[in-house]
Parts: structure tokens; C-alpha cells; sequence
């Protein structure tokens, strides 16, 4: 699958685009281990290709579109994404 390809499943109107191809598992990148980076780079691992777009017209709406090499690893994305969205940042006082 081609970066174009990627992108063409984002909507038109975001501002902000990513696209990945291949994972990131040939970059030589140093990942830490045991806390929340680890945690997303344990994500990123996980992902073969994927694309990212964000509208902040009105606020931030974004859309993220990934595929893994596995069943394990696309379920470890889906609970990793679905877990940072029902955080809710605290109630102001």
C-alpha cells in the first residue's frame, strides 16, 4: 500500500496528516522499556501502516486508520487507543 493511498482514506477538510509504511521496527530508535513511552512504543511497534489525520477547525477531531501484522497486535493497538481515549482529563474546581 502506497502513502497515497493512506492518506486518501482521511478526510479531506484535516489540517494535519501522518502516514506510516512498514512499522518502525528497522529505525533504530532507543524505546524505553517500563513506563508510558514504553507503552506507545510498544504501539508503534505494533503497527505495519497507518494514517493520522486531525481537523482543529473547531476544536480537535482526528481519525486514525492502522493495520498490524497480527491479530494480537491489532488487538494490543485497539485496547492501547481505547484506553488513552476514556481518559478524561480532571474536573475544574
Amino acid at each position: 500500500m502506497a502513502l497515497a493511498e493512506l492518506l486518501r482514506t482521511l478526510p479531506g477538510s484535516d489540517q494535519i496528516y501522518a502516514a506510516l509504511i512498514g512499522g518502525i521496527e528497522d529505525l533504530d530508535l532507543v524505546m524505553p522499556k517500563a513506563d508510558v513511552l514504553g507503552n506507545v512504543a510498544q504501539v508503534f511497534q505494533a503497527v505495519d501502516n497507518g494514517a493520522l489525520g486531525m481537523d482543529l477547525s473547531k476544536g480537535l477531531d482526528a481519525i486514525a486508520r492502522v493495520n498490524s501484522k497480527t491479530e494480537r497486535d491489532a488487538k494490543f493497538v485497539h485496547d492501547m487507543v481505547k484506553g488513552l481515549v476514556g481518559i478524561r482529563p480532571p474536573e475544574r474546581a
